[in-house]
């Protein structure tokens, strides 16, 4: 079992090495409905291998993984930690995280690339204090979302379609919060109201509608 969990690591790993920023574009008429799976929809697979890669790059901390995913596998209360249950956005960054916590070694030594988070990046994400780790959150999914889109050489008109793409999840995401709000006595509890992850695309929006305009 923990030799194929490794297989599967290394193929995802794989596939960022071969094809760091592949256009997959959604097609033109997406369909803005919910998505039903994840990993069938493009742009939340393109929000996965961006946040993955971004741990990758800059070399996030095992410890500040553990704490924004939570340390017991699969648990809804630790998927419960940071994110928002079954978000269309959250669940592909969870995942990512998820996976980067559970990266194996490499052969030589290392088991990452960059040299870690600004010091306050860092402290943030290892913090117990919720609206902290979600600010922090929020900051890094903008850098690596926006990181990854930049890459794609992504003409004015394909910018904005992307941003009309993440902007649906983003709205999907944080109406499935407010929904939780008054059903969830855990999301009730976020007094300020805002998914991490579906904030830190919708910044990357702002940016891709602006560089379409210049």
């Amino acid at each position: 079992m923990r030799q194929c969990s490794l297989m599967l690591v290394l193929g995802f790993i794989t596939t960022l090495a071969g094809a760091p920023f592949a256009p997959a574009k959604p097609a033109q008429n997406a369909d803005p409905k919910p998505a039903k799976d994840w990993k069938e929809d493009r742009v939340c697979r393109m929000v996965f291998f961006a946040v993955l890669e971004g741990l990758y790059e800059d070399g996030v901390s095992s410890e500040a993984a553990d704490n924004v995913v939570g340390k017991t596998k699969d648990a809804p209360t630790e998927i419960k930690q940071t994110f928002v249950f079954q978000c269309p956005v959250c669940h592909p960054v969870y995942e990512a995280f998820r996976l980067y916590q559970q990266r194996p070694r490499f052969r030589d030594k290392g088991n990452t690339f960059g040299k870690g988070l600004d010091p306050k990046l860092e402290r943030d994400l290892r913090s117990e204090r919720l609206r902290t780790r979600q600010t922090a959150l929020q900051a890094v999914v903008h850098r690596w979302v926006e990181r990854r889109l930049t890459g794609m050489g992504l003409s004015a008109k394909e910018k904005n379609h992307w941003a009309r793409r993440l902007e649906e999840r983003s709205q999907q995401g944080n109406a499935l919060l407010a929904k939780l709000k008054g059903t969830d006595p855990w999301y009730g509890g976020w007094g300020y109201g805002f998914c991490a992850a579906c904030k830190g695309c919708t910044g990357v929006c702002q940016a891709l509608k602006t560089a379409e305009k210049k």
